[in-house]
């Protein structure tokens, strides 16, 4: 209709008045998320998924806490790596390693065990029901409980349950 107009052509005209002004001062520059050493150190095993086991003693020696994006990485290469942490047994090792040296803290522990569950799968579901024994009431988070249910999903799809 000749004569309105709208927020979206207001904009596309240059306009927007004094809103426009105010949201461009409170706009901030973009800032770059910190990487962790523990998540730089864990970064190495998507090319080199065998060096788990040397990469992991790297980051308890130094005593590094486990973030999100290095658990990430931790698990994933648990899932390709022919280590002594290889599959969701040596990933379920690894959790309870880094829960015992105060490594991988509450913050983070939710978003550990969704990625151990969306990364490493087994056969059998015996140590599926073990990483269930470790989830705690702090970690029944809606995401936690969506992977448990795509993991479980997972072996009925394949005729395991």
């Amino acid at each position: 209709e000749k004569g309105s107009s709208s927020a979206a052509s207001t904009s596309a005209r240059g306009g927007g008045g004094q809103w426009a002004r105010k949201g461009a001062a409170r706009a901030r520059p973009f800032e770059p998320r910190t990487v962790s050493l523990a998540e730089v150190l864990a970064l190495r095993l998507e090319e080199e998924p065998d060096e788990l086991d040397a990469v992991w003693a790297e980051i308890v020696s130094r005593g590094l806490e486990v973030d999100a994006p290095a658990a990430d990485a931790l698990f994933r290469a648990c899932s390709r790596a022919s280590s002594q942490y290889a599959g969701m047994a040596g990933a379920l090792r690894l959790l309870r390693e880094a829960s015992a040296k105060g490594l991988l803290s509450g913050a983070h522990r939710s978003a550990a065990l969704v990625s151990l569950l969306t990364w490493c799968k087994e056969d059998e579901l015996d140590c599926t029901f073990e990483l269930c024994d470790e989830v705690t009431d702090a970690d029944r988070t809606p995401e936690v409980l969506a992977a448990l249910e795509a993991t479980f999903l997972f072996y009925d799809a394949r005729g395991g349950v």
